[in-house]
C-alpha cells in the first residue's frame, strides 16, 4: 500500500510538471489526443487551465455549437461484448436468486412479481 501511494505521489507530480497551460475565453470547448480524436467535452470556467502533454483543448463560441461535437468511442471488441452479455446474465441470475430467497424467508410475498423483468 505505501509503494502504491508513492506511486500515485510521482504520477501526480510527473501530471503536474508536464502540464502546458490553455487559455479558456468562451468557457465551451473539447479535447483531442495526439491521433486527433475527440475524447471529452468541457465547460469550463474562463481564465488558464493545464492540460496534459499529448491533448490539445479546441475552443468554440457557444453552447450549442458543443452539443454538436461527437466525443470519439473506441469500438467493442467481441470479447468485450460477450463479457457484457455475460455480467447482464449474472445480474438477472442473482437477482432472481435474491428474490426467491427473500420470498422463501418471508420477506417478499409470495406473489411478487419483479417489474425490472
Amino acid at each position: 500500500m505505501k509503494n502504491f501511494i508513492i506511486l500515485i505521489m510521482i504520477m501526480m507530480i510527473t501530471t503536474i510538471c508536464y502540464a502546458k497551460d490553455f487559455e479558456v475565453t468562451t468557457g465551451y470547448g473539447y479535447f483531442i489526443d495526439k491521433d486527433k480524436k475527440i475524447t471529452a467535452k468541457a465547460e469550463l470556467p474562463k481564465g488558464k487551465h493545464k492540460i496534459k502533454d499529448g491533448y490539445k483543448y479546441i475552443e468554440v463560441s457557444n453552447k450549442e455549437e458543443l452539443d454538436n461535437i461527437n466525443i470519439f468511442i473506441k469500438p467493442k471488441t467481441q470479447e468485450e461484448i460477450y463479457q457484457e452479455e455475460i455480467n447482464k446474465k449474472v445480474k438477472k441470475l442473482t437477482r432472481n436468486q435474491a428474490i426467491e430467497e427473500l420470498k422463501q424467508e418471508g420477506k417478499l410475498p409470495n406473489d411478487f412479481k419483479d417489474k425490472n423483468k
